[in-house]
């Protein structure tokens, strides 16, 4: 009966594969490097590094956000528990970043789910385990890992909305491929008992904590080359710079008003917009333009631009803007996108706002409201308000970033949760 499904769903993939895979390739979304591996054919230089090794942590960050939000799990798994890494992506940005980030792993593309592909990879990769980050379901893996004995986690473990009332539509084969699963890490209590409500058996699942509570670290060499490029354009004498980081269609029109709102009551400021798709740099160009402040492409940059506006235009290095800037905004919550991380900003010491849309991230904005480590704005009126009240209000900055130290010092503790959890299962 397994054979059987697992041919089923064989063909539905691949048919999916054969139908999307020519749009996707159009669009830009994967390149034929990218294919050959999500086919299962890795480089040679990949191939030596897997072979030089007696096996590895196998960890699967979907894209840019998950490769972040590792990066102190990775860290603790190479240097205390004296074990490589396989970090395998999804999208073509988030292999970018985790090349950057993890020169001392194995980066790679995540194959697809088809039998031959696993077959192939699970054996080049020689796995000792292999962990989920947050919450993806691959049948056909977790199967033919649980053939191999390779423990299957999901660590950091959450259920969205729309994900949840997808999954209750197929209740019959989610306890199958829970099955698989031998233990579920979920980031808070209601994750928890969507699992237990999915068909998670309870002895498999427990509350480890949010990692991304962990704080962000950044090179300083790599730090140190931008502010030495960069740091006279955006930060002249009393100049304040402010970062609109992952904005979202809608979102940079509010944005920009606010800013034109604070400059022309005569304060120094200038503003990065860092759109969460790199791929709409020419539409914020333009937007910008009509306006009436240009936008300069920050990788082009080497004077200053007369409207203070500046767009990133490169990946992965919104987080090197933390490092020096005095306010940032975190995008995709003043329209219904589902927010994103504000804890990046936060880990260094930057006062943040965010809107009334973060449904991705409902414990995180609860934990920082509470903690009262960071301001939720409900529409651009107030965007202007609160923008304002901390340009001319460094002590509130001030009291927020000491507020958001709590929230990292119980992250250490989340990290620690997860070791131990990987460390148990490796033995």
């Amino acid at each position: 009966m397994i054979k059987i499904t697992a041919i089923i769903y064989d063909l539905v993939f691949a048919a999916g594969l054969i139908l999307f895979l020519p749009l996707h390739l159009v669009r830009g979304k994967i390149n034929l490097c990218a294919l050959a591996q999500k086919l299962g054919f890795y480089p040679l230089s990949v191939r030596r590094r897997l072979e030089s090794g007696s096996g590895f942590v196998w960890i699967q960050a979907v894209s840019v956000g998950e490769v972040r939000l590792i990066k102190n799990l990775v860290r603790e798994i190479d240097f205390v528990l004296k074990q490589k890494v396989i970090i395998s992506t999804t999208t073509l940005t988030g292999k970018k970043v985790a090349d950057k980030l993890y020169p001392q792993a194995v980066t790679v593309y995540f194959p697809f789910d088809l039998s031959f592909v696993l077959s192939r990879s699970i054996r080049i990769f020689k796995p000792l385990l292999f962990i989920s980050v947050e919450t993806e379901i691959w049948p056909n893996l977790y199967y033919r890992l649980k053939k191999k004995k390779v423990p299957v986690l999901i660590l950091n473990g959450r259920i969205s909305d729309r994900a949840f009332s997808r999954y209750r539509k197929i209740l019959f084969l989610l306890k199958k491929i829970f099955a698989l699963v031998d233990f579920v890490g979920v980031q808070d209590q209601s994750y928890l008992s969507r699992f237990l409500q999915l068909g998670l058996p309870p002895e498999k699942i427990a509350v480890t904590g949010n990692l991304k509570l962990s704080r962000v670290e950044c090179s300083a060499l790599t730090r140190e080359k931008v502010k030495t490029r960069l740091y006279p354009l955006l930060k002249g004498e009393n100049e304040i710079l402010l970062v609109a980081a992952s904005t979202h269609r809608g979102e940079e029109e509010m944005i920009l008003e606010a800013y034109r709102e604070i400059k022309d009551s005569g304060n120094k400021m200038n503003l990065i917009l860092a759109p969460r798709h790199i791929e709409r740099i020419e539409e914020l160009q333009s937007l910008c333009k009509n306006k009436g402040l240009p936008g300069a492409r920050l990788s082009r940059s080497e004077e200053k631009n007369g409207s203070g506006v500046y767009l990133l235009d490169t990946v992965g290095d919104l987080v090197l803007f933390f490092t020096f800037a005095d306010i940032c905004f975190v995008g995709g919550s003043l329209v219904d996108c589902g927010g994103h991380n504000i804890l990046e900003p936060m880990s260094f010491g930057l006062p943040t706002v965010f809107g009334p849309y973060m449904s991705n991230f409902r414990e995180i904005e609860k934990k920082a409201l509470e903690h009262k480590a960071a301001l939720k704005v409900k529409d651009a009126g107030q965007l202007r308000e609160t923008l304002s009240r901390l340009v001319n209000d460094p002590d509130l900055g001030r009291s927020l970033a000491r507020s958001g130290a709590d929230l990292f010092r119980e992250g250490e503790q989340v990290l620690k949760t997860n070791l131990n959890i990987v460390k148990q299962w490796l033995k």
